[in-house]
């Protein structure tokens, strides 16, 4: 694509959270975006328990060291400042980032909207509706809502989140259309939110590309695996609801011809706290491996090429309360990483959810299970007839969640535009 005279216009996407590069489908979705002809801007908040991972592609700019642009506070705190981090974080919130958004960011987005105009601006998840609805209606740009976790209004972390939830509904009703992972979670939405099911674009949370199965020795040359040891993957976040603890403690079981591997998201700093340290301490002994050092995205796509099996086990009712997290149970096609496993033809093991239990069982690409002391007979089983379950992981990617095939409802809505 040539200089930007020769693009359609711009889109802005704006994600409130730090763990942009570690989102295939998101980075993906912006090199379409580029690849269309738009010029493609990404605000995102860049903060210290992810690694810096920039986005590097023709047609896209991104700003991750600008946490004003969103109304969340700093990314970072004084190291001296051990309490009072609310009170400050409240100080900066409603002082220097308001006026700064105020005087200097929408003057800015005006001016790049004079040289090239704004076709839409694009929030992710509801945190970033709410940052790019006021600046749509600022420039009098086009509003979209691409939908990452659903909120549920009788299942609010405390009352206080009342007020985000009828913010995120009101915005959500006045956007041109709205992007969501699959026809379960749409339905949730659209009954929740009061959105016209008409305005409703499917896109699961996946990468681009046909699935291929390309084995890498990354882990096996890293950590002197023997090539008879079979690699299990569960990657992203140590966390209770990623049942991570209890699949550490059932791979004590394992035979020795299977290996754990846990890959964290965030970095060791802040990977070695609390729950997360629980883990770790669990993991010490010789059927698991814990990589605590997140790895840039083309490198984690070899990470998972070197494994054989993915782990994708989630447990709704993680809270102490006892009520089940209803986001979590309607799972749908929003696991990340099973996208990913899938992509690189790994057979899966995973949560017997709406979403994932529709995948295996329509396509046989893995086994669901009800607790993590089941993964060991799941393996077995799929290591009997290997090759056939990797093949339907591929045959089940291409078919269902590919995103490039997806995304191209929301390329003809921003044509619309």
């Amino acid at each position: 694509m040539g200089p930007e005279s020769e693009r359609r216009g711009r889109v802005a996407l704006f994600y409130p959270y730090g763990a942009f590069s570690t989102v295939a489908g998101l980075l993906d979705a912006t090199r379409i975006l580029s690849d269309r002809g738009y010029e493609v801007e990404v605000y995102y908040r860049g903060t210290p328990e992810y690694m810096a991972d920039r986005l590097r592609y023709p047609g896209v700019t991104v700003t991750d060291d600008k946490p004003a642009v969103f109304s969340m506070g700093p990314a970072r705190y004084p190291r001296l400042l051990r309490r009072g981090r609310g009170v400050y974080s409240r100080l900066v919130r409603e002082g220097p980032h308001r006026w700064w958004r105020s005087f200097a960011f929408v003057p800015e987005l005006r001016r790049r909207h004079r040289l090239l105009p704004y076709v839409c601006f694009i929030g992710l998840d509801w945190r970033g509706l709410t940052t790019a609805g006021p600046l749509a209606a600022a420039l009098g740009v086009p509003l979209a809502y691409w939908s990452l976790e659903l909120m549920f209004r009788d299942d609010l972390p405390d009352p206080g989140w009342e007020g985000f939830k009828e913010e995120e509904a009101e915005w959500s009703r006045r956007a041109e259309f709205v992007i969501i992972q699959d026809a379960w979670r749409a339905a949730a939405l659209v009954e929740e939110d009061g959105i016209d099911p008409a305005r409703i674009v499917l896109v699961p949370n996946a990468p681009r590309g046909g699935a291929r199965r390309a084995p890498s020795g990354l882990l096996r040359a890293k950590y002197h695996i023997a090539p008879s040891r079979q690699v299990a993957l569960c990657s992203g976040f140590l966390r209770p609801w990623a049942m991570s603890r209890e699949i550490v403690e059932a791979a004590r079981d394992w035979p020795p011809d299977y290996l754990l591997y846990m890959q964290s998201k965030v970095t060791r700093e802040h990977a070695m706290m609390g729950y997360s340290e629980e883990v770790i301490r669990a993991a010490r002994h010789g059927s698991v491996l814990v990589g605590l050092d997140p790895l840039p995205s083309q490198e984690f796509s070899r990470l998972v090429d070197s494994a054989d099996v993915g782990l994708a086990l989630y447990n709704p009712c993680f809270r102490g309360d006892g009520r089940t997290d209803r986001n979590m149970e309607l799972m749908g096609y929003s696991s990340g990483k099973l996208a990913d496993y899938l992509h690189a033809g790994l057979p899966i093991v995973a949560s017997r959810l709406p979403g994932p239990r529709d995948l295996v069982e329509r396509y046989e690409c893995g086994v669901c299970v009800d607790t993590p002391d089941e993964i060991r007979e799941a393996l077995d089983t799929i290591f009997q007839d290997y090759a056939r379950y990797s093949s339907n992981a591929c045959r089940c990617f291409d078919e269902v969640l590919e995103l490039e095939r997806h995304f191209q409802g929301v390329i003809d809505r921003l044509a619309l535009l």
